[in-house]
């Protein structure tokens, strides 16, 4: 049976996780429409050779998508 620190430890960092998450998404909503579409998240791999959360490294890659005056893109979703 799991004990009280380890359940409490790992709700906290799912907290934090959980937290970081809907900033980032907030953060990227924010942001013009171009650049929501292509991010791509990559975790570092030490992560899963040593199981400790303190080592994820998360890099985010924006590549910006430039369209002509009036022309949409082929994915470019709702607009407000």
């Amino acid at each position: 049976m799991e004990s009280v620190t380890g359940r409490l430890k790992k709700s906290l960092i799912l907290t934090i996780v959980g937290i970081i998450v809907v900033a980032v998404r907030t953060f990227a909503l924010s942001q013009p429409r171009e650049l929501v579409n292509p991010i791509s998240v990559t975790t570092d791999k030490s992560y899963y050779q040593t199981g400790n959360p303190a080592t994820i490294m998360v890099t985010i890659h924006v590549k910006p998508q430039v369209h002509k005056e009036g022309e949409r893109g082929p994915d470019s979703g709702w607009q407000m």
